[in-house]
């Protein structure tokens, strides 16, 4: 009889310790997952902050984001329309042409100019320096072929190797991209053009630093994307350089989104520059990636020879020997 109420004592204690475990569990996991919700919210708190940061003043010089959103409605914009709802769900903001001319000081700073258009300094209202390119509306469609292309890809990725896209306007008066600021501009300008005012040059070892950081964002591209993204132009002139000389490539106008399972692709028309654009994107062939890998190759032999593989002079059009 002792013995059978001894037992029973004990499967007494053993069920109520059984629900003090369980209770006590129970409440940490809802204590835990109460500090997580707290912390992601916090976190979202701070990075709308940061967005509405450069949003805020912005509005000062037009209409709100959403209002500028709405703003080119009465513009016929065809497939582009549905293109832009798709990439506004994604990274970058749209902003309004009136706010790109209070960023901008009314395109006051104007740094270079190309066949695809104008690029210039401005800030945004918490004060970070960004690079306003704005497209050439003469070249039709193909302005809106470069829009597409740069914001389809770059304004969808993020790399510490590749230009940042913080925005972007498209409407009846201007087509443009705002990208962040890189201090130190083109790694061409640092190879070919004119001497530091000191007389200093880029030593080797950063020179290798920029090679290796021109590769990553390049494998990223290739390799490390949702789609894998040919840039079709890799070229001192897309390398931009920041405060600390760390590269960052750009210029994704050219650039083909693909399917990892493709392994070929078809493209019209010639693409690259020449002196760095792989034999096969000047003919009616197939292309895969590896002409990006062929064009990063050109670029490492101006690196290590300061000077260009081709001179397009006025009587040759012969590549440099070595």
């Amino acid at each position: 009889m002792a013995l059978s109420s001894g037992i029973l004592a004990l499967s007494i204690i053993g069920v109520l310790v059984a629900g003090i475990v369980t209770v006590v569990a129970t409440i940490a996991i809802y204590l835990c997952a109460k500090v997580a919700v707290q912390m992601y919210l916090h976190k979202e708190d701070k990075l709308g902050g940061h967005r509405d940061a450069w949003l805020g003043n912005g509005a000062a010089a037009g209409s709100t984001p959403r209002a500028a959103q709405n703003e080119a409605d009465d513009v016929e914009m065809g497939s582009m329309s549905f293109f832009i709802e798709g990439v506004q769900n994604e990274r970058p903001v749209r902003f309004s042409s009136q706010q790109l001319r209070g960023f901008t000081q009314g395109f006051a700073h104007k740094v270079s100019s190309g066949g695809f258009g104008v690029v210039y300094t401005g800030r945004f209202p918490d004060g970070t320096p960004v690079a306003v390119k704005v497209l050439n509306n003469t070249l039709g469609r193909r302005a809106e072929e470069q829009f597409m292309a740069e914001v389809g890809t770059i304004g969808r990725t993020y790399h510490i190797n590749l230009v940042r896209l913080y925005d972007f306007c498209f409407d009846a008066a201007v087509k443009a991209l705002v990208y962040e600021y890189m201090v130190n501009g083109l790694l061409d300008r640092h190879l070919f053009g004119t001497p530091a005012p000191d007389g200093r040059v880029i030593e080797f070892d950063k020179l290798h630093e920029i090679a290796v950081g021109t590769t990553k964002a390049v494998r990223y591209l290739h390799e490390e994307c949702q789609h894998r993204i040919i840039h079709y132009d890799i070229k001192p002139e897309n390398v931009l350089l920041g405060a600390d000389m760390a590269p960052k490539v750009s210029d994704f106008g050219l650039t083909k989104l693909c399917d990892r399972e493709d392994t070929h692709l078809t493209i019209t028309g010639a693409r690259g520059t020449p002196g760095y654009a792989a034999p096969e994107l000047w003919m009616p062939l197939p292309v895969t990636q590896k002409c990006d890998v062929y064009s990063y190759g050109m670029l490492l032999f101006e690196m290590l020879g300061r000077r260009r593989n081709l001179e397009l002079g006025l009587h040759s059009r012969e590549s440099q020997e070595w």
